[in-house]
């Protein structure tokens, strides 16, 4: 591994165990210098994202709202959770975030909200997108 790695946890449908991954990769690597980052998370729960509260409880570390840059409301894909939400998803804003986790942890778990191919707004930007322009 290189000295700071990063992990994208993606997959198509809901219960396909991408949180369940991110939880074991994050518990094994929580005290080798790693973080969780979940990107957008759509279903919010009381204000709280979802996976990050599975991922948190399963690593036995506290909730921290520095995990997830878009918590919205809505139980759909991102970017018409966003639109009904009526939130702008600034990508550079989740580049920045994740260039940030990169600096201060040794490894980094990026889970996805869906597979690579999942729309985040209109003009056709995918989780792919977001992948290839994120760097460490």
């Amino acid at each position: 591994m290189n000295s700071r790695d990063r992990f994208f946890i993606v997959g198509t449908g809901t219960d396909i165990g991408k949180t369940y991954v991110a939880g074991l990769f994050f518990k094994a690597l929580k005290n080798s210098e790693a973080t969780y980052y979940k990107p957008i998370q759509s279903g919010s729960i009381d204000g709280r994202a979802p996976d990050v509260l599975s991922v948190c409880s399963f690593a036995g570390v506290e909730y921290s709202e520095e995990m997830c840059s878009y918590n919205l409301v809505e139980p759909v894909s991102p970017h018409l959770s966003a639109e009904i939400d009526k939130v702008e998803i600034d990508f550079e804003r989740i580049l920045e975030e994740i260039r940030k986790k990169c600096l201060d942890n040794k490894y980094l778990i990026v889970e996805g909200a869906g597979g690579v191919c999942v729309p985040l707004n209109r003009d056709g930007y995918m989780y792919s997108d977001l992948i290839k322009k994120s760097k460490c």
